[in-house]
């Protein structure tokens, strides 16, 4: 129905209407404005059933991934800035993620109104403002679940580090140096696409003038936004799962019953007293007894408080390791389809048409992209007892303004923790 003139599965299908031909960001790369044909989409689809299902999927599941990502990023957005966890640095991180995923989605909101016959996406300024802003989240969505992997290696590898390199002031920085370097890095999108005209119909493309450009500012940006910081938080999870699951192992072994620590010590001092013991001979020998090396735990504690604040950050990285971890999942079929289709535009002539199939499997694979940005909100539910803890606490807060508001006094007691 579109074309892909943005390149991390932002907005992967902007058309000129909903009688546009269906198009990839490496063909619009290669293929000139004027070889533009317009079809009808709907006509097409009842002949091809492929395409029918991805035309469906597209319009019924992006509307809902974009009103629950909304209210459970905004409701997240809430939690983080308005309860104790927003004095964890990580929190900066997530409180990041939710307003750049919520960006997103409005972005989005506008170009699939352009599938529904309301083109306000087509217009000179707003075109070149949402797929500029496009770009720009989408770099800072991937870069911040990178940052917040690598400062959770760093409280895994150098705990004792942690106070010193994994503060908010620090993550503020980070946040900021990443929101710079997306702002200068996709510029271009501001001169390089804008309103053509064919056949009486404008739409938002690429100026035939920057084809090859954007060609090239594609490939890049595959490399900024998908290799690189998919590597990078790959690489970096498998180290930190490995680090947990010695955690957890050291937890379990804590957690014996007395009783078997009683029989292990006395079993223990039993060896000990068998050092120097004579032999059969009338001599006597050395026995060298070692007791078994302690694995070193997450974080290095002396006390009861540094114990609690152990597990803490053992239950905060468990959280976070899991939500990069689909991060990268729920990502990599847009990645994997969109890298196999500039193979394919790159290996052929500048005229090559990308297959209708292709097209419409390239739809289908972007849906799981689309669903990541409306997912936070049931991860933070799911894995994380603080941010339920955190949500009880904010909507209990509501409730007793709402009844000092109304003059009503709750009956009932308040929620628990």
């Amino acid at each position: 129905m579109a074309m892909d003139v943005l390149t991390n599965a932002t907005v992967p299908y902007i058309g000129m209407d909903n009688t546009t031909h269906a198009r990839t960001a490496g063909e619009m790369s290669n293929d000139s404005v004027k070889d533009y044909e317009q079809v009808n989409v709907w006509e097409d689809a009842a002949e091809d059933k492929l395409s029918w299902t991805s035309n469906v999927l597209n319009v019924v599941l992006i509307p809902a991934f974009i009103l629950i990502g909304i209210i459970g990023n905004s409701l997240s957005l809430i939690v983080f800035l308005r309860s104790q966890l927003r004095f964890q640095s990580s929190t900066l991180y997530l409180a990041f993620l939710n307003a750049v995923d919520i960006g997103f989605l409005l972005c989005l909101l506008v170009t699939w109104f352009s599938w529904m016959d309301v083109h306000m996406f087509h217009h000179q300024g707003i075109c070149q403002l949402v797929v500029y802003l496009t770009y720009v989240f989408s770099f800072l969505s991937v870069w911040t679940v990178a940052a917040f992997t690598a400062e959770r290696y760093i409280v895994v590898v150098w705990p004792l580090k942690r106070l010193r390199f994994c503060t908010c002031q620090r993550a503020g920085i980070v946040v900021a140096v990443l929101t710079g370097v997306a702002l200068l890095l996709y510029c271009y999108a501001t001169w390089t696409i804008g309103i053509v005209y064919n056949h009486g119909t404008g739409g938002c493309v690429i100026y035939h003038d920057h084809l090859r450009f954007v060609n090239v500012m594609t490939h890049i940006d595959t490399i900024v936004t998908y290799v690189i910081p998919s590597v990078v938080i790959v690489t970096l999870n498998m180290y930190i799962a490995y680090k947990l699951c010695l955690y957890g192992r050291d937890r379990v072994r804590q957690a014996r019953p007395p009783e078997e620590l009683a029989v292990d010590q006395e079993m223990m001092e039993g060896q000990e007293g068998a050092i120097n013991t004579p032999a059969s001979n009338g001599s006597s020998r050395d026995v060298i007894l070692q007791r078994p090396e302690q694995p070193r735990p997450l974080l290095r504690t002396s006390s009861a408080h540094g114990s609690l604040s152990a597990n803490f950050q053992y239950q905060t990285t468990r959280t976070l390791l899991l939500l990069s971890t689909v991060f990268v999942l729920l990502n990599m079929p847009s990645h994997v389809v969109r890298m196999y289709v500039l193979a394919v535009t790159f290996s052929n002539h500048a005229d090559y048409i990308m297959p209708k199939e292709i097209q419409s499997y390239q739809q289908i694979c972007y849906l799981p992209h689309y669903m990541n940005f409306a997912a936070n909100f049931f991860l933070y539910v799911g894995l994380s007892r603080s941010f339920r803890q955190a949500l009880r606490g904010v909507a209990r807060g509501w409730k007793n303004k709402l009844h000092e508001r109304f003059g009503v006094r709750s009956s009932t007691p308040g929620l628990r923790y």
